[in-house]
């Protein structure tokens, strides 16, 4: 489902986002474990997947880059864990 669009469309590349209602931007396990399983799919099909970012109550979390990110423009540095 994530994959088929980009393949059809012609994409070299793509990132996809998704909400924590919760209001905790930080990746779960499942998280992390996920964007390891797409990353893998895309390559194995060509695609690069340049991010995976976590949204929540106006902030981003850049997962592959392990950097938090606020869109009122200050960076902070979080440590992610790789025990994937």
């Amino acid at each position: 489902e994530i994959l088929t669009p980009a393949l059809l469309n012609g994409a070299a590349s793509f990132l996809i986002i998704h909400n924590h209602p919760h209001g905790e931007t930080k990746p779960s396990r499942d998280d992390m474990n996920f964007t390891v399983r797409l990353e893998s799919a895309a390559s194995a099909v060509g695609l690069i997947m340049v991010e995976h970012l976590v949204y929540a109550e106006g902030e981003l979390y850049p997962i592959m880059k392990g950097v938090k990110i606020h869109l009122a423009d200050s960076i902070e540095y979080d440590e992610v864990q790789n025990d994937v």
